[in-house]
């Protein structure tokens, strides 16, 4: 099974999708990706597994040609300002699971629930439009933001590894999080009958 044609489409939210498979339309703008990828704030935020992909156009290269990837810009719409990336990769097509990842590499945009949006929106094509039945992730554990965003697109804790991650001179764990898909389409469903 390879990747849909069909891409996220916008729900009148903050965000932008670029049509095809969920890839950046114009590679060329990863470059406007990497002050941010490199700043040491987001870096701290979002690991060290971050600076690989602040490779921008070989990394998206890489992604457009993967199977096991989709990856997609976070764009805001108003003036379409490139302000970060979402990705599912190691997409497992027989056991249907995939590593869901995000990164908004523009600090100044932090804090106003694109990464929510995005987490949301990332869950459901995952769900929705790849027929996976999981969802995992793994998240530095100084990035709180991180944990309480995938907490409201209906992530939850299913590990911890300790010790994980050697960032500015310490060892730091990792949260480790997941969402099956019947737990999803149940909040789902209470969210859609609150009255």
């Amino acid at each position: 099974m390879g990747k849909p044609d069909s891409a996220l489409r916008s729900t009148g939210s903050n965000l932008a999708r670029p049509a095809g498979q969920g890839r950046l339309s114009d590679p060329s703008a990863a470059g406007t990706m990497r002050p941010g990828a490199r700043d040491r704030v987001v870096l701290r935020c979002t690991g060290p597994s971050s600076k690989a992909r602040a490779s921008g156009e070989d990394y998206l290269g890489k992604a457009a040609e993967d199977p096991q990837r989709v990856l997609w810009a976070i764009v805001l719409k108003e003036g379409g300002k490139l302000i970060g990336a979402t990705v599912l990769e190691k997409i497992d097509w027989r056991n249907r699971d995939a590593e869901s990842g995000i990164m908004i590499g523009d600090t100044s945009e932090w804090r106003r629930g694109y990464a929510s949006e995005a987490m949301r929106l990332r869950t459901e094509y995952a769900f929705m439009e790849l027929g996976l039945r999981k969802v995992w992730t793994g998240v530095w554990l100084p990035n709180a933001g991180s944990r309480r965003a995938l907490e409201k697109a209906g992530y939850r804790q299913c590990g911890l590894m300790r010790r994980h991650v050697f960032v500015d001179g310490q060892w730091h764990d990792v949260w480790l999080a997941e969402v099956l898909r019947e737990d999803w389409e149940r909040g789902r469903e209470s969210s859609c009958s609150a009255p």
